[in-house]
């Protein structure tokens, strides 16, 4: 018989935690699946065996209640909204509790130190009532526990499967010569430096290039105008975002992960294990991680478009893939499948729950 499993989330539409959520368990035949959303959906949750959509604390706790959730049902939450409801009724219904940690605990420069310190006891919070925190990169780990805590596991993100990393890719020399960017259009994201990048690297090169940038948010118009200001409506391009996005990351040759801050970076991931030559800045948590500490692509320290675009250069031009050994390459992928997530995730709930 199956374990039932309640995935509790905020809200189910185009960002890394959503894809995430789906990436894991659309292949899942481990357990009978229950998605609990209290918000927006707009995203296919076919996947799930049920789903239900509430608005709000009141209408998860009658949904809970009408699940009948006991000790041996595990509660999986994601985003701070969802944990906090999931810890609070966890102590009505005395299930075991997962709490998910995708973002970093670290100070953002646009966060008062209130607000920051409110964050940070949140998480601590999480970790103490919690039954399992899941964070996806080791830094997040230590952010959360500087001690050795049993109850903290890191799961990397799953963002292809088994059948996706061992099929044949277009070479990166027989690629279109397209720079590809993937995310929301938010000031996290610092997609203004890339497009200031794009401009530095018109002064360095005669090749033909087209920087695509897919997602939907709420700058678009501001950076609009920024590559309308930079004269550069001819060599980049803003997508709306796509669940087919593998389509673009398949056709690129070059992916420039931007941000200022990540709990992970799925994009990168998928775009690593799509054979595209990967540039990420070294930033707080996951490309220290999905790029093996600069193995399989380029790790920048210092924020500067000029540093960036010459970089990017480096990557049109290259022949040949990033990394030397390809079965290495899969050895390293296999840990971001959704079998290898499944089968570690079985593996620990069953511990949990037995203990």
């Amino acid at each position: 018989m199956k374990k039932r499993l309640i995935i509790l989330i905020p809200c189910f539409h185009d960002g890394g935690v959503e894809t995430w959520v789906k990436s894991i368990f659309e292949y899942n035949k481990t357990f009978d699946l229950v998605l609990v959303i209290h918000g927006e959906v707009s995203m296919d949750v076919s996947f799930a065996k049920d789903v239900i959509k509430v608005k709000n604390f009141l209408e998860v706790f009658r949904a809970f209640k009408k699940l009948k959730l006991s000790k041996s049902d595990v509660v999986f939450s994601s985003l701070t909204p969802s944990n906090i409801y999931g810890l609070l009724l966890k102590f009505f219904f005395r299930y075991k509790h997962i709490v998910g940690v995708q973002v970093t605990l670290m100070k953002l420069e646009w966060e008062s130190y209130l607000k920051f310190a409110i964050r940070k006891l949140i998480y601590k919070v999480f970790h103490f009532l919690s039954d399992r925190v899941y964070v996806a990169s080791s830094g997040l780990k230590k952010e959360i526990s500087k001690k050795v805590s049993k109850k903290i596991k890191v799961f990397w993100n799953p963002v292809i499967n088994n059948s996706f990393l061992k099929e044949p890719k277009i070479p990166i020399n027989q690629r279109e010569k397209i720079i590809l960017a993937v995310g929301r259009l938010e000031a996290q994201k610092d997609f203004e430096l890339l497009i200031k990048s794009i401009y530095e690297l018109k002064k360095i090169t005669n090749e033909d290039f087209q920087l695509l940038i897919v997602g939907n948010g709420s700058l678009k118009k501001k950076l609009s105008c920024l590559v309308k200001n930079f004269n550069l409506e001819s060599d980049i391009k803003f997508i709306p975002f796509s669940e087919n996005i593998f389509d673009y990351y398949l056709k690129a040759k070059v992916f420039v992960l931007s941000s200022i801050y990540e709990g992970f970076g799925n994009v990168l991931a998928e775009a690593l294990f799509s054979n595209c030559y990967c540039i990420s800045y070294d930033i707080n948590h996951g490309p220290k991680d999905i790029l093996d500490n600069g193995r399989f692509g380029v790790l920048l320290k210092e924020r500067d478009s000029k540093i960036l675009s010459k970089e990017i250069r480096k990557g049109l031009l290259y022949e040949q893939p990033f990394y030397v050994n390809e079965h290495h390459m899969i050895q390293f992928g296999e840990k971001f499948t959704s079998e290898k997530y499944l089968e570690k995730m079985e593996k620990d709930i069953n511990e949990m729950i037995n203990n």
